[in-house]
């Protein structure tokens, strides 16, 4: 995921600021920062802390800098902002069920759980992520 949310923000980064800066420096950076947030939490696991600070910053960062590059740098070629939007909602909502997952899957009478709901409403950002860059190629 972690690599995924990296190539995701440079990309950002590269159609709407500058593209050599998304894709020739900040991509390497930032895929290393996500691998290394990764080794870093399990390190801290294993020495019993759990370390997730970096982590999240990983996840969550570029979700509160892509709305503000959006509004900041308007011109792009393929990341318009309505769809990748809905994708950072639908993302955001994965999250949030992710966080009560015991409590849905209580309220489903034991259905479905957070969890479960998570990974379909994660699919459901990919879709808007998708049919942006499809729209963008057709146009």
């Amino acid at each position: 995921m972690t690599i995924a949310f990296m190539s995701f923000f440079a990309a950002v980064i590269a159609d709407r600021i500058h593209r050599r800066v998304g894709l020739v420096w900040l991509l390497p950076i930032l895929l290393f920062a996500g691998a290394f947030s990764l080794i870093y939490w399990q390190r801290t696991e294993a020495a019993g802390a759990g370390d997730l600070r970096f982590y999240g910053m990983v996840q969550f960062f570029p979700l509160a800098a892509i709305p503000v590059i959006f509004w900041l740098f308007r011109d792009y070629r393929y990341t318009e902002g309505k769809p990748l939007l809905l994708a950072i909602g639908w993302y955001v909502g994965s999250k949030i069920m992710e966080h009560f997952d015991l409590l849905l899957l209580g309220l489903s009478g034991g259905t479905v759980s957070g969890h479960s709901l998570k990974h379909m409403a994660a699919a459901v950002a990919v879709f808007w992520v998708l049919r942006m860059l499809n729209d963008a190629q057709n146009s």
